[in-house]
C-alpha cells in the first residue's frame, strides 16, 4: 500500500456501538480494520466511477459535441425511459 496517513474520524454514536459489537464478535479485528474496510469500499467505488467517466462518459460527450445530431432531446429520452420501464414491468409480471 505504500506510505500511510493518519486521520481522525468522528462517527455517530449508533455507528460506534455497532463497530464496537463488530470487534467484540470478531467480525473485524479492531476499529482500524473496520475503518480500513470502509475506506477501501469508498476508494474502489471512486476508482470505478473515474474509470467509467474516462472510458465511457467523456468519450460519448466528445462524440456528441462533434456530432450533435446523435444526441437525444429531453422528450426523446423520456419516451425511451418510459419504454424501458414498461418493458421491465412486463418482464416482471407473472404469467
Amino acid at each position: 500500500m505504500g506510505t500511510t496517513k493518519q486521520i481522525t474520524v468522528e462517527v455517530p454514536e449508533e455507528h460506534a456501538e455497532v463497530l464496537d459489537r463488530a470487534v467484540e464478535s470478531g467480525t473485524v479485528e479492531d476499529l482500524a480494520e473496520a475503518a480500513n474496510l470502509g475506506f477501501e469500499n469508498v476508494v474502489a467505488e471512486q476508482l470505478d466511477f473515474e474509470a467509467r467517466m474516462e472510458e465511457k462518459i467523456i468519450p460519448r460527450l466528445q462524440e456528441m459535441r462533434e456530432n450533435p445530431s446523435i444526441a437525444l432531446t429531453s422528450e426523446q429520452m423520456r419516451a425511451k425511459m418510459r419504454e424501458e420501464l414498461h418493458a421491465r414491468r412486463a418482464e416482471a409480471a407473472w404469467p
